[in-house]
């Protein structure tokens, strides 16, 4: 089980109020069949300046999320597939699945587990092979910036996505509040169990139709049209993220500098800068 994986690993003693998550496993996907891409984007896409807990399951991975976080505050968690897929199936049906379906369901799991080694206000979720930093830096300030983050109320952070995606929820990157992260996982996972074989971007969607109150998205969305699925009854607004910011926003709204603000608009519900 992850926690006697956990069971030697240090709190992450950082000044920083959010924790970043992520992890890469080697398994076949959308770019390759072996990981080999994320491993070059690595160079960028992990270079961010806020602590992190970082999964993996190969040497290989590890050596190449080192040198991207050299000097960064980082605990580095080995989970081999097989027990991640374990630690999912004891949450939710996966039999059948593909792998990157297991991953993509072990988000909420990890941000759990994560905030009994990272002592912060927060733990976000960011995906290793982020897609809006994969061809340029972070801005080389901490994230997040102090007066982006003071913006945002005490709820699940998200942003939307353009139509065709699932629910328009983007499941690159998302925060909660630490204290909030068993909630927002047992209903993640209860929701899971009532929509197989959904992916994680379904469940926050239904979620969001559910449980409006518990969510905060940092973007706007108008006209965005759910996937024809029985449980998509989403409707957000658009007219903000350029391009692929949209997947991003979470982690771009909250860098200081020149990205600072390019996704935030007001939402349809809630005001954001």
């Amino acid at each position: 089980m992850l926690r006697v994986v956990l069971a030697g690993v240090l709190s992450l003693a950082s000044a920083s109020p959010v924790t970043l998550v992520s992890g890469l496993w080697r398994v076949s996907n959308k770019y390759d069949r072996s990981g080999e891409t994320y491993l070059a984007w690595f160079n960028s896409t992990l270079r961010i300046r806020a602590p992190m807990v970082f999964f993996y399951d190969d040497e290989t991975t590890l050596r190449a999320a080192q040198r991207a976080r050299e000097h960064v505050a980082t605990e580095w968690v080995l989970l081999p597939f097989e027990q991640l897929k374990e630690l999912v199936a004891a949450r939710v049906r996966v039999n059948g699945s593909s792998q990157l379906r297991v991953i993509w369901l072990s988000k909420m799991l990890l941000l759990e587990h994560a905030t009994r080694v990272a002592n912060t206000t927060w733990v976000a979720w960011m995906d290793a092979g982020i897609n809006v930093y994969r061809n340029q830096p972070h801005p080389a300030t901490p994230w997040p910036a102090p007066s982006a983050l003071r913006k945002l109320p005490l709820r699940f952070v998200y942003s939307p996505v353009a139509a065709g995606w699932a629910g328009c929820f983007a499941g690159t990157a998302f925060m909660a509040p630490s204290d909030r992260v068993s909630f927002f996982a047992q209903a993640f996972y209860e929701t899971a169990r009532s929509l197989e074989p959904a992916d994680d971007q379904q469940v926050f969607a239904h979620m969001l139709t559910s449980r409006p109150d518990d969510f905060y998205s940092v973007a706007s969305i108008q006209t965005c049209q759910p996937r024809a699925r029985r449980f998509f009854s989403l409707l957000h607004r658009r007219d903000a993220c350029p391009g692929s910011c949209g997947w991003a926003c979470v982690i771009s709204v909250l860098h200081d500098g020149a990205d600072a603000g390019v996704c935030a608009r007001e939402d349809a519900h809630q005001p954001w800068m």
